[in-house]
């Protein structure tokens, strides 16, 4: 008995032929993926680099507010946290380390 694809594929019966079906399907989708994902980690790349130097420009100048509207505008996720700070402002934020036993 030979061994190679054509000898195999003229003795494979209904399942084997559904199992090679599903796991080229399931092949086909998975590279579609990948290069799904390539192309948006691609574009996400060029935003970035077209988006960070502008940025970086407004908060080098304390221009907080144009920097977080930048964000907005460029499609970034700005976190709450930050957008909710206002300027001049003193943080609730504790920066002493409690100590033990108090």
């Amino acid at each position: 008995m030979q061994f190679d694809i054509r000898t195999m594929a003229e003795h494979m019966g209904a399942v084997a032929w559904a199992v090679v079906i599903v796991l080229f399907i399931m092949s086909m989708y998975s590279i579609a993926v990948m290069i799904e994902r390539y192309w948006t980690y691609r574009q996400a790349t060029l935003q970035s680099r077209k988006y960070a130097p502008e940025v970086a420009r407004y908060l080098k100048a304390g221009k907080i507010q144009e920097a977080i509207k930048l964000a907005r505008d460029a499609g970034v996720a700005v976190i709450a946290a930050v957008t909710d700070q206002r300027p001049m402002t003193v943080s609730t934020v504790s920066t002493e380390s409690p100590r033990a036993g108090h």
